[in-house]
């Protein structure tokens, strides 16, 4: 990222905006942090169940299988390494995000 910051935009790191991506999580961390429901105990409706905001289901399309965060805390830090890539890319980027 350094090199491309300062090839295309003469090191201004203000300038570039990060966003994470499926990349980014931490799989193995997500996956010890939620357990497999059983197909007895799947909402009857689960598509709006998945869509809610505060909802703990996790779908997985590859294996078509619902999941259920139970470790919340452990959860949360599925993307903690990229967010200290994102602290030290902007660390001496003044007034950024507010």
């Amino acid at each position: 990222m350094e090199e491309l910051t300062d090839r295309f935009v003469e090191g201004d790191r203000s300038r570039v905006v990060l966003v994470p991506g499926n990349h980014d999580v931490d799989w193995p961390m997500s996956k010890s942090a939620m357990t497999l429901v059983p197909d007895d105990q799947v909402p009857g409706n689960l598509p709006s169940e998945l869509y809610r905001a505060d909802t703990k289901y996790r779908w997985n399309w590859k294996t078509r299988e619902l999941f259920q965060i139970s470790d919340l805390p452990k959860y949360e830090q599925r993307l903690d390494a990229y967010w200290q890539f994102f602290e030290e890319f902007y660390q001496d980027v003044k007034d950024c995000f507010g």
